[in-house]
């Protein structure tokens, strides 16, 4: 048999472009040039005896006469230790509630008027203290303290308590007169204490920096010290004896005029301080 084999026409071939070079690709590259400033502080550190770090200011009186001890009852402020100032401070206020409470009740002393004023006085301030560091705190306190510094502060505030453990022990009475003093004594300095306390807290806040001499700091440069010693005299006068007003005047000469001292060198940078000294008072009226 014969097979018929069937050729299709190819179709002619269509000659192909050359296809161009392949270009390589290169993707757009961002060079960014970082200049970086280096500052290179140089520290000298060096190492002088306390007497004479305290050269250039001076230590106020009273530890101009040994300026050694100066640090050790106002050491300079921290960034890190123990606990802050004003927690120690706050401590203190807290103890004050319950301690002369628990002396009392120990000697079972309620029918004591003085010991009893004694306990709603402090305890009642002790209170007045923690809402007021609560709510407008004084940032002078916000420093960090060792725990030796910590001791210190409790040493100094919680020795007050000798007083009502005193009265009890001795059953004192005072006369109705001298309560009437005290209570009256006691209040305004409450008062002065945190209404001039709350008016630096929220001048501050407002604008920061600037020399505080209205109002309750008008005639008196430092009305908050000055109400802090009122109250802790009338605690003392509560005693019915010399040592605990001796105990007093010892604290506001270490503990209240250096402080003072202090911010009033560190106020002089102020303009209106001419002026404001001219017309007011440091601590006292008509004294200091």
């Amino acid at each position: 048999m014969v097979r018929h084999v069937s050729f299709k026409p190819r179709r002619p071939s269509v000659a192909q472009k050359p296809l161009p070079p392949k270009t390589p690709q290169t993707r757009p590259t961002t060079t960014t040039t970082t200049t970086t400033t280096t500052t290179t502080t140089t520290t000298i550190t060096t190492t002088l005896p306390i007497t004479q770090n305290l050269k250039p200011t001076g230590a106020p009186f009273p530890f101009s006469f040994f300026p050694f001890l100066y640090p050790i009852v106002h050491p300079p402020p921290q960034r890190t230790g123990f606990v802050r100032v004003r927690h120690a401070i706050d401590f203190a206020k807290f103890l004050a509630i319950i301690v002369p409470l628990l002396i009392v009740a120990r000697f079972d002393a309620w029918k004591n008027h003085t010991a009893t004023l004694y306990v709603a006085m402090h305890g009642t301030y002790g209170a007045w203290w923690l809402i007021k560091s609560s709510l407008f705190p004084d940032r002078r306190w916000d420093a960090f303290c060792p725990i030796w510094y910590f001791c210190v502060v409790q040493v100094i505030l919680c020795s007050y308590f000798a007083i009502p453990y005193y009265i009890c022990v001795n059953d004192v009475e005072l006369s109705a007169w001298r309560l009437m003093l005290t209570v009256m004594v006691w209040a305004s300095g409450v008062l002065l204490t945190f209404t001039a306390d709350l008016q630096k807290t929220m001048l501050l806040e407002m604008a920061p920096g600037q020399l505080i001499n209205t109002k309750f700091f008008y005639h008196i440069r430092n009305p908050n010290y000055l109400g802090e010693a009122m109250n802790y005299l009338a605690f003392c006068s509560l005693a019915g004896h010399w040592i605990p007003m001796v105990h007093q005047v010892c604290v506001i000469l270490l503990a209240c005029v250096p402080g003072i001292i202090m911010k009033e060198r560190s106020l002089r940078r102020y303009p209106a301080f001419k002026d404001w000294e001219a017309r007011s008072y440091i601590y006292i009226p008509f004294v200091w």
